[in-house]
């Protein structure tokens, strides 16, 4: 079974995108400036612990688009294996 020209370039598509989110990603995240902070407190036992932030926006949307960019890779490569599988076996 031959692919179609259309089939191809959403197969390249899908690629080129993926890879793009994966550099961008890391790209974004070693833009970020490193922060590292550090301080003497220890809240007393009636308040509430204050919430703890470890990385900034910047670096949660890089890592969103690394995660993303994998996961596409992912699909497009088990599409194609399976693809690949099903043209071998005839059997079914």
């Amino acid at each position: 079974m031959k692919e179609s020209r259309t089939e191809r370039a959403v197969i390249a598509g899908t690629a080129v995108l993926a890879l793009a989110l994966v550099v961008g990603g890391a790209w974004a995240w070693r833009r970020e400036p490193d922060s590292f902070g550090w301080f003497a407190y220890a809240p007393l036992v009636e308040e509430p612990p204050s919430q703890l932030v470890f990385m900034g926006g910047g670096r949660a949307a890089a890592c969103a688009a690394v995660a993303v960019g994998l996961f596409l890779l992912a699909g497009l490569f088990g599409f194609l294996l399976g693809r690949r599988q099903s043209r071998h076996d005839h059997s079914v």
